[in-house]
Formats: structure tokens, C-alpha cells, sequence
């Protein structure tokens, strides 16, 4: 099997088995996950702490932390960490504001495509970079943010991903469940709150602490689904869809995708 093929494979069934855990999580709660009754903001409002990046990367990136409800539901209650990190606007006089930045995945840090485009990487037209200070967000879960925590040895388990037979089948979905048990018993409970809805609320905390008034944000491949709910729930927002690229052949290759279809 092509080395390619076996990655997706194991990424395929690695969120098989994170979905597996999270339905688990989820239908052991006794309420369903909704809003705060009154609405996107009634959270109390969390300062950003800035702070020098490792010192690998570009310096002139800045990395950031907000606190954010780990469940809506409960603004004032337990809280996660938010990172991300932050490209300033070549062109302070001509800058737009604040964009952030989601690279799709899902699962994708936003973080690491900013540190790319700081050291030189150009993944987007350069007019981003100019009149906007690129914020790279790292969802819920991933990255620099609050992670979910598995179990390596679990998943490192030799095991069929394309079985041909009921009993790979069942091995394989006998791992899948042992593997997702490990991230809810490692995670805790954010591993039942790493959903759309909170994702997106998570980038109106972030709006709301950065300070710039409207949301601007890049939602790029597969993560259309957040920028769906933002609209939804702050009309205001200004968020630009990458998906629209998918429509360019594919020869292009994702720098050209980046330049034609996440341009503002």
C-alpha cells in the first residue's frame, strides 16, 4: 500500500475513533449542547497575554492565550486555553484589521500556516499580509490551544485499515473503540465540547478580546461549517470562504488555490 494511502487511512480512523468517543461523551450528558439562553457574548470578556513564540520561529510573530468556557452553556465555569498567534500588517497605515485565519483539516493548527507565512512561505496573496494582521487560531483541541490526549501505544497498534474480511473488520473496529476510550479517559471532558458551535464561538471570543469591532476571518478547505454558523449568529461578520477554490482543477496546486480563492 502507497505510504500516502496508509496516512489518510490512519487519519480516517483516528476521527473515527475521536467521533466514536465524543458521541459517547456527548449522549452521557443529560442536557443537549446548547447556546447560553442570553446569546453569543455573554461570556465574560478575557484579555489576550502576548508573548514572544519559541524562539525557532520568525520573531516577528507573537503568540497568544485566551481563556474560553470549555461549555457555553456555563460561561462562568471551567475554562480551556486558546492559542493562536499573530503576523502584524506590513502596511500599518493601510491596515484593515484583524483576520483570522482557519486552514481546514479539520483539525488544522492556524497557527502554523501564519509561522509559515512569517518566515516567508507566502501561501496567500501578499495583500493579506499587507493590510491585515494575520491571526492564526488553533481550534479547540489542537496545536497551541488545550489539547485532546490520547493513548500513543493504542494507536500505534498494527491493525487492517482496509479489511477485507469480518474479522478485520472487527479488529479494526474493536481498535477504534479502545483508542477512542483512551482520548476520553485522557481528555476529560473537553473531548465532548471539540464541536462546530463552540468553534465558532470561540472565534467571536477571540474577535471580542482583539478588539477590532467586526469579524474578519479565512476559513479555507474543509472548515466552511464555522464560517456558516458565524454568519448565522453575527450577520456583521465579513468571514471569506476558501472553499470556492475547490472548483479550480487541482494541478494548480495549494498555492495557487490559496491566491485565487482566499483572496479578499
Amino acid at each position: 500500500m502507497p505510504r500516502a494511502h496508509a496516512r489518510i487511512a490512519r487519519v480516517a480512523a483516528l476521527a473515527l475513533a475521536t467521533l466514536v468517543a465524543a458521541t459517547t461523551v456527548a449522549t452521557a450528558s443529560a442536557a443537549p449542547h446548547r447556546p447560553a439562553a442570553a446569546g453569543w457574548g455573554a461570556e465574560p470578556r478575557s484579555k489576550i497575554r502576548w508573548h514572544r513564540c519559541e524562539r525557532q520561529l520568525p520573531a516577528s510573530l507573537r503568540c497568544g492565550e485566551l481563556a474560553v468556557p470549555l461549555d457555553y452553556r456555563h460561561p462562568r465555569g471551567a475554562k480551556i486555553r486558546l492559542g493562536f498567534n499573530r503576523l502584524r500588517a506590513q502596511e500599518r497605515r493601510r491596515r484593515v484589521g484583524s483576520l483570522i485565519v482557519n486552514p481546514g483539516g479539520p483539525g488544522g493548527p492556524g497557527s502554523f500556516f501564519v509561522a509559515v507565512e512569517a518566515a516567508g512561505g507566502h501561501l496567500w496573496n501578499p495583500a493579506l499580509h499587507e493590510r491585515f494582521d494575520m491571526i492564526g487560531m488553533d481550534p479547540r483541541g489542537v496545536g497551541t490551544s488545550t489539547p485532546i490526549q490520547c493513548d500513543p501505544d493504542v494507536y500505534n497498534q498494527l491493525v487492517s485499515l482496509f479489511p477485507s474480511t469480518q474479522a478485520q473488520f472487527d479488529q479494526l473496529a474493536s481498535w477504534a473503540r479502545a483508542f477512542g476510550q483512551s482520548c476520553r479517559e485522557q481528555t476529560g471532558p473537553l473531548l465532548g465540547h471539540v464541536d462546530t458551535r463552540s468553534a465558532a464561538r470561540d472565534m467571536e471570543a477571540l474577535r471580542r478580546a482583539l478588539g477590532d469591532g467586526k469579524l474578519n476571518f479565512l476559513g479555507l478547505l474543509l472548515r466552511r461549517a464555522p464560517r456558516l454558523r458565524v454568519r448565522r449568529a453575527v450577520p456583521q461578520a465579513h468571514p471569506h470562504d476558501g472553499a470556492r477554490c475547490h472548483r479550480q482543477p487541482l494541478r494548480l496546486g495549494q498555492h495557487a488555490l490559496f491566491r485565487r480563492g482566499g483572496d479578499v
